[in-house]
């Protein structure tokens, strides 16, 4: 199983990101649950408590009890009951924001931000320690495409690769711009696609050895990217911008999201259903490949960024402010 990614935050410099980060930034450490789970847990979505009011900007899970979430400051929280705690981990710890959080299988994963490759486990998240290796570069996503291959992206439209787990990592693509790449996904372990400012796209069909640029149709920033195969992938980004591709990124289609907001993540669980997240609180959900989009309640005005699911029903969001909601009915009331 490899877990495959996107991001959020680009390279310090990009202002149009500053609001969302300041909002996201601010508030510390919480010693005790704030929101306990309701038991029986309702429809719907519901919040968990985080144990922080940071920022909080990517999450995956390797298995249905088990998650790690990432985010502003380095806050890294780790659960092994599906959310009913979220737990501060051991081991090396960084005062930079983290970015993105990826797993290749259960043990192996990264967690990327502002220091660049900042830390990595290989015990399911419980420790973490800094890789051999450091790239100085800020990197905003990664995604795992086998048990030690992992690929990240981040500013200067940079894309590295480390085939060790994260412990030592090589430059595999520099676009030459100011550009940042900020979500990268592999519909397989051959075909990746990463996404980021002024609709910039870049794919590979060999595993990341290479990678071209693809014209996507837009000018607007690109988020957030997810495939589901090698050929089916959807990217959300400003303005409520939903994209489609089902030939691998030759051709994007746009599609109606339904909503004006900045659109942050996006997960599919197939080529059919899928859910993404964005900001003041937004919620979209789909069961027909983006044909429509329903717009969800969340229960909160918080900028969301981030969205993972262990399958089309247990499903988690983190956003702003240490917000973590879930749902075990795929969102429906």
């Amino acid at each position: 199983m490899f877990s495959r990614d996107r991001l959020r935050f680009p390279m310090a410099a990009m202002l149009s990101f500053g609001l969302a980060l300041t909002l996201s930034s601010c508030g510390g450490d919480e010693s005790s649950p704030t929101n306990p789970v309701p038991v029986p847990p309702p429809n719907g979505w519901y919040s968990q408590d985080s144990r922080t009011t940071l920022g909080l900007l990517s999450v995956r899970f390797v298995s249905p009890t088990t998650g790690v979430v990432v985010g502003v400051g380095g806050t890294i929280r780790r659960t092994t009951d599906g959310g009913i705690n979220w737990l501060a981990p051991s081991g090396s710890t960084t005062p930079d924001r983290l970015n993105a959080v990826a797993f290749g299988d259960a043990n192996t994963g990264v967690a990327v931000g502002l220091g660049g490759s900042s830390l990595r486990t290989t015990d399911g998240g419980a420790t973490w320690a800094k890789p051999d290796s450091m790239v100085r570069t800020i990197l905003n996503g990664a995604t795992f495409t086998s048990p030690t291959t992992v690929t990240a992206v981040g500013a200067s439209e940079r894309i590295f690769q480390s085939l060790d787990g994260g412990n030592t990592w090589a430059l595999r693509y520099n676009g030459g711009t100011t550009r940042s790449l900020v979500s990268v996904s592999f519909g397989d372990a051959s075909h990746g696609t990463a996404v980021g400012f002024f609709g910039r796209i870049v794919h590979t069909a060999d595993g990341g050895a290479t990678w071209v640029r693809q014209v996507p149709g837009t000018e607007l920033f690109i988020r957030s990217v997810w495939f589901s195969d090698a050929n089916t992938g959807t990217a959300v980004g400003d303005g409520g911008t939903i994209l489609r591709t089902i030939d691998g990124g030759g051709t994007w289609e746009p599609q109606r999201s339904g909503v004006i907001t900045a659109l942050t993540g996006v997960w599919f669980a197939d080529a059919d259903t899928g859910a993404v997240v964005g900001y003041v609180g937004t919620i979209l959900r789909t069961t027909n490949g983006g044909q429509t989009w329903v717009q969800q309640h969340s229960g909160t005005a918080q900028n969301l960024f981030d969205v993972f699911f262990t399958d089309t029903k247990n499903g988690t969001v983190v956003g702003e402010s240490g917000t973590i909601l879930h749902t075990i009915t795929g969102g429906e009331l």
